[in-house]
């Protein structure tokens, strides 16, 4: 009868917690349910050195970039991006070095920032280059 009586006592205690707990549903703060998305806001491309007009983002972008190396001298080619900040002329982030590299497929990659402002970008590399920046939103 003992064994009995804590087994009921254990299991009244076991569904009061639970139903302390709640169902799970519960959250904190608002929730819109929008997902969102990268959203493409400039495309820049070239061959050789060039800084950007300057352009506003949020506080999550990201510069993909496209670029090939020298195919016919089985040759890899750097490409230098530095995203700087407009308004005080400091790099937004460090400089990265992509190694595009001497293949029939073209290099792609990406960086991703989350600090927004108006920046624009130094470019500097030997060979044809694509960016697109994109957003979160």
């Amino acid at each position: 009868m003992k064994q009995r009586f804590t087994f009921i006592v254990g299991l009244l205690v076991l569904v009061a917690a639970l139903l302390a707990c709640g169902n799970g549903a519960t959250t904190t703060g608002t929730t819109t349910g929008a997902t969102r998305t990268w959203q493409t806001i400039k495309n820049f491309s070239g061959n050789g050195a060039r800084k950007t007009e300057t352009f506003t983002v949020g506080d999550s972008w990201k510069i993909g970039w496209e670029c090939q190396g020298n195919v016919e001298f089985d040759i890899d080619v750097p490409l230098y991006l530095i995203a700087y900040d407009a308004t005080t002329g400091f790099p937004v982030d460090t400089s990265y070095a992509v190694s595009c590299k001497a293949t029939e497929t073209k290099t792609i990659g990406e960086i991703e920032f989350h600090k927004g402002g108006t920046v624009y970008l130094d470019i500097n590399a030997g060979i044809e280059w694509k960016l697109t920046i994109q957003e979160l939103k």
